[in-house]
């Protein structure tokens, strides 16, 4: 359910993520609409549910993981990736993923919490539900990038290294 929010927030309706919210695809643009005019419910500036990022990132350490997928959505210039995240300094899971240009100017965020067996493998048990699934614009200055928010209202960049470029999209999306 907290991705289906998510992709409202990014403006994504593509029906095989929101149907877990929303089972009502021809009806979904028009509510949501009304719901962010109105700023109510995952909309409203008071939600603790979704992470308000930065406008500008800078991360002071890495993360372990990996860019399992990235694909285009059905709204035309917003993309979805998904992966493993784990801040193995801090021992755990970050909450959030933020997603940035080249420059750290922040295109998109998302939310963990999905079962990943690879992120378990790599980083041990607590990482078991690192998976996460992000909505970002294409970046207007080189590649994106992705991060987390760690400990301390400090981030973590993911490794590049991580990216396994078989299974990904490239990343300047050209």
């Amino acid at each position: 359910r907290l991705v289906a929010g998510l992709a409202l927030r990014a403006h994504v309706y593509d029906p095989e993520v929101t149907r877990a919210i929303y089972p009502f695809p021809d009806q979904l643009v028009v509510d949501a609409k009304a719901a962010e005019g109105a700023r109510v419910t995952i909309f409203s500036p008071e939600q603790v549910d979704y992470l308000v990022p930065p406008k500008r990132l800078h991360a002071t350490s890495t993360c372990d993981g990996a860019i399992d997928t990235i694909s285009p959505t059905l709204t035309p210039g917003v993309y979805r990736a998904t992966g493993w995240i784990y801040d193995k300094e801090d021992g755990r899971v970050p909450r959030d993923v933020i997603v940035t240009d080249a420059n750290g100017i922040s295109i998109g965020t998302g939310v963990t919490g999905g079962i990943s067996s690879e992120g378990a493998n790599e980083a041990g048990r607590r990482a078991r539900y690192s998976g996460w699934t992000a909505f970002f614009q294409k970046p207007a200055a080189g590649d994106a990038q992705f991060s987390a928010r760690i400990s301390g209202g400090d981030y973590c960049r993911m490794k590049l290294g991580a990216i396994r470029t078989a299974a990904t999209t490239p990343l300047s999306l050209d």
